[in-house]
């Protein structure tokens, strides 16, 4: 039996060629095993739905299917999906996680990198799910991450090295919401480098919150966290479910809150892990 985890990103500046994010204690859980010998010849899929198949072009979940098929896997298997967010689905986390898993259970050595380049190869195979190359890249390596396209599909993702209390400071200003209804898209020219080299200086963090304020972006709840002495935010879709993640104050959230009270808050916290195996048992 195996368990692998991998954790969802917010993206906060950029988009693109170049963006800048983080990753946070909110995960997906795989958990795979052998079924006993008389069902080795199956596939029992546990998601939003239980599947009991015994072919991998019978398997009605897209993201497990093309998973399935692309590591070319034969033998049956018992897998189990585990989210934090129950109801709403992060493709590249989720992804990641499956690709990692499977390797895991098949004792193949995979890194990063290769998680994440594999991640972008089963989401083209999708048409209905966005590439998302940042957070693939960002769910596969944990942490800040600033990941820049260099060259034809090829993306460097590159840490970002933040004073442990600077960071905190960051975490303890951001507020993240869930979205149910569609986020709106604009054209984001906030720069992910300037981010960057901001967060790993000392100069106030308030520019940071000033530099997420995106002035391209009219709408209504961003507008009203405006108004309540937000900083600056964004909204990301291109994970699965929409986020509108805001810089504020300490002393603002309250009233932050309080102009979105029909959004559901997510606690924010960053983790510093990418996606990794939690159990490797033989047996």
């Amino acid at each position: 039996m195996i368990i692998a985890t991998t954790p969802l990103s917010l993206k906060l500046i950029g988009g693109g060629d170049s963006a800048l994010g983080v990753t946070i204690h909110a995960h997906y859980r795989i958990v795979i095993h052998r079924p006993a010998a008389p069902f080795r010849d199956r596939f029992i899929l546990r998601h939003r739905e239980t599947e009991y198949v015994r072919a991998i072009s019978d398997v009605q979940h897209p993201l497990i299917r093309n998973t399935l098929q692309y590591l070319r896997v034969r033998d049956g298997l018992d897998l189990t999906v585990i989210s934090d967010l129950p109801g709403r689905e992060c493709p590249p986390a989720l992804t990641v996680a499956l690709l990692h898993a499977l390797h895991a259970f098949r004792e193949d050595e995979v890194n990063a990198e290769e998680l994440a380049r594999e991640t972008l190869i089963v989401l083209a195979e999708n048409s209905e799910q966005p590439v998302a190359p940042f957070a693939a890249y960002a769910s596969a390596y944990g942490g800040v991450r600033r990941v820049d396209m260099n060259g034809w599909n090829h993306y460097n993702a590159a840490t970002v090295r933040v004073a442990p209390e600077r960071l905190a400071a960051l975490q303890d200003r951001l507020l993240a919401f869930l979205c149910d209804e569609p986020s709106p898209t604009t054209t984001d020219n906030r720069s992910a480098h300037d981010a960057q080299v901001l967060l790993e200086g000392d100069e106030d963090l308030d520019r940071f919150g000033q530099l997420m304020h995106d002035p391209n972006l009219r709408e209504p709840r961003y507008e009203a966290a405006l108004q309540a002495g937000a900083l600056g935010g964004t909204f990301t879709n291109d994970a699965g479910p929409g986020f509108l993640v805001l810089y504020a104050p300490p002393d603002a959230h309250n009233a932050v809150r309080g102009a979105l009270d029909g959004l559901t808050e997510l606690p924010l916290r960053f983790c510093p892990e990418g996606s990794r195996t939690l159990l490797l048992d033989a047996s």
